[in-house]
């Protein structure tokens, strides 16, 4: 895959994820139709202006990317800030570069690379015993 191809997934990325997290907490929208919203936009405007400079394939690609990544924008913002979410569109645009080719005909492909993304991020940003120190847990 071309450097210029993996920079315009890493940025279709992090704005499917950044628009549908920026669209859900809106009163009426949620996360469903924040993301449903943001990739039509998406891909109505990919069609009119990205017909012109990519091929049909790039042009797909560059779709499903800012689609799956729209994923992670609908996580909790409690769980995942901006920050986080931001990271996380990183890595899946990682994941879906690699992964792609052999989860190509695999159902849930992008929902499962776009959680296993959040978790990955939510667990790094995590305090390390978040949950209490390993001697004061209580045993059942």
């Amino acid at each position: 895959m071309k450097p210029e191809m993996v920079l315009l997934l890493i940025v279709c990325s992090a704005m499917g994820a950044w628009t549908t997290h920026r669209l859900a907490p809106v009163k009426g929208i949620g996360t469903v139709r924040a993301s449903a919203i943001a990739t039509l936009i998406f891909v109505i405007f990919s069609n009119g202006m990205g017909s012109l400079l990519l091929i049909q394939e790039q042009l797909a690609l560059l779709q499903a990317c800012f689609f799956g990544a729209s994923f992670i924008g609908m996580s909790d913002p409690e769980k995942l800030g901006e920050k986080q979410v931001l990271g996380a569109s990183a890595v899946f645009s990682v994941l879906f570069i690699f992964a792609l080719p052999y989860l190509k005909h695999l159902g849930g492909a992008l929902g499962a690379t776009a959680l296993v993304s959040s978790l990955f991020v939510y667990g790094v940003s995590r305090k390390p015993y978040a949950w209490g120190e390993p001697n004061q847990r209580k045993s059942p």
